[in-house]
């Protein structure tokens, strides 16, 4: 079988869409390595490599005036190479579809990670709100099948777009192999020297934007006035609420207790833009804080199981769909509750232990093989 993706994200989002897409896609050439996998997007970047994959073919578009307007290629031109290639089924991978693939008796199934742009359009840019309502309302009603990735997600489309909740399946995502590799005290140690960090620290994962909760989480480090460790942000924000995160840890003279590792010159290297060292920073915490106020799914948490740490997290949205037993939740708007949880998991070793046990198991239910099984079940479904 010929399955095409459309992987805009897979070669060119480094974040959150982007490490699912290449989930997805590395998942079910492991698991499945009997198809043929044809990736087309706008632009091919070294994101992800199909090196040494013969059953693997990556497509940029091929034409003039699908060179000239990407967004129009994307759109519509894509059509054209998914001929030439014989695509049996199309994959949206980034929660859209082209036009006019049914006339050309092309399967499709379209990814929809969640509709946080319909829970919190304030969040976004007018234009970005139609934009991604248009095409996601598009393709859940031309697709032969819809996949999402929590069954929060279901719900909102089917309360938002009234999709038939029929033509809808949850497909919880994985995460990196790497994190559920464990690496050696050396090796974690070696990472914390090339990065500057300390020896402890908590972990704080994802974009600098409101609804991730990052500055209660810095309420939360202010109000753990005794407790020396400090917090560790991975993730990028250029925005009024990124200003008035830097203007609180001004006001609270807290620059040594809240460390922006994206911002450090030893971040800028091709092994941290590219998420290779990742795995180590995270083993080397003492715990990942992730109090978002709604995700599609919550990449981190899972991550965090995966790689061994005690994970706080939000009692709401799809999180407890990722965390199970084996997290602690807490309310994502009360920072005293998240400092109570911080403060419990860096005095309690007892508590920390039965955690990360509880994580590696939870963890073990999202794997990779889990993950291109349920995939490979709609793409079955939707070819017979």
């Amino acid at each position: 079988m010929n399955i095409g993706y459309e992987a805009k994200r897979v070669y060119q989002n480094r974040t959150g869409l982007g490490n699912a897409a290449r989930s997805i896609v590395h998942s079910m050439d492991a698991n499945y390595p009997n198809h043929q996998y044809h990736l087309f997007a706008p632009r091919i970047t070294n994101l992800f490599s199909i090196d040494g994959n013969a059953n693997m073919h990556a497509h940029a578009p091929n034409f003039w005036l699908g060179n000239q307007i990407k967004a129009w290629w994307r759109s519509k031109g894509v059509v054209k190479q998914l001929t030439q290639n014989e695509i049996d089924v199309y994959i949206g991978l980034g929660a859209e579809l082209p036009l006019g693939l049914a006339s050309k008796k092309i399967k499709s199934i379209v990814m929809i990670y969640d509709l946080i742009y319909e829970r919190y359009p304030k969040q976004y840019n007018p234009i970005d709100v139609y934009t991604y309502r248009k095409k996601a309302k598009y393709a859940c009603a031309t697709a032969d099948a819809i996949v999402t990735i929590s069954q929060q997600t279901k719900q909102d489309l089917i309360d938002f777009y009234e999709v038939p909740a029929e033509k809808i399946t949850v497909v919880y995502l994985s995460c990196n192999e790497q994190f559920y590799q464990q690496h050696s005290p050396t090796e974690i140690a070696t990472i914390q020297h090339k990065y500057n960090l300390p020896g402890a620290y908590f972990l704080s994962v994802g974009s600098i934007i409101e609804r991730k909760g990052l500055s209660k989480i810095c309420e939360a480090i202010h109000l753990l006035k005794n407790n020396t460790i400090p917090l560790v942000v991975i993730g990028n924000g250029k925005n009024d609420y990124a200003d008035s995160i830097a203007a609180f840890i001004t006001k609270y003279n807290l620059q040594d207790k809240i460390i922006f590792l994206n911002q450090k010159p030893e971040a800028q290297n091709k092994n941290y833009k590219n998420s290779i060292d990742f795995p180590a920073i995270y083993q080397g915490a003492t715990a990942l804080i992730y109090p978002s106020v709604f995700e599609g799914f919550g990449l981190p948490v899972l991550e965090g199981m995966a790689s061994g740490l005690p994970v706080i997290t939000s009692n709401c949205s799809c999180m407890p769909e990722v965390g199970g037993d084996a997290v602690l939740y807490v309310n994502p708007l009360d920072a005293q509750k998240i400092a109570d949880a911080m403060q419990h998991v860096s005095t309690d070793q007892h508590l920390c232990n039965a955690l990360i046990t509880k994580g590696r198991m939870q963890a073990q239910l999202f794997s990779e093989q889990h993950l291109a099984k349920r995939i490979m079940h709609v793409v079955d479904e939707v070819c017979k």
